[in-house]
């Protein structure tokens, strides 16, 4: 089964965790997007991840190395043709 699980702690500061499950190993992405669609981050990109319960963090921090600040976030998975987002909150 391929499933997105909320992050924890959400709210969250200093850092979040975000788990996922694969039914079979896929080449996995994951992006944190503003509330503008923007990318903020890209935790994961075009890694192979084995079947399984996994977890990546985030820190609050964007592609450039600065705090991102307090506000909505969205956060998407994608691997094979598959593509799941949920919301969460970064409270600086």
């Amino acid at each position: 089964t391929f499933r997105l699980e909320q992050n924890y702690p959400n709210p969250f500061n200093p850092s979040t965790a975000i788990p996922f499950q694969l039914g079979q190993a896929e080449t996995v992405q994951i992006k944190i997007y503003n509330t503008l669609g923007q990318v903020v981050r890209q935790l994961v990109n075009n890694q192979l991840f084995t079947a399984g319960e996994h977890r990546v963090k985030w820190n609050g921090f964007d592609d450039n190395g600065s705090l991102a600040p307090s506000g909505v976030y969205i956060y998407e998975l994608s691997a094979g043709t598959v593509r799941y987002a949920k919301k969460m909150i970064f409270l600086r």
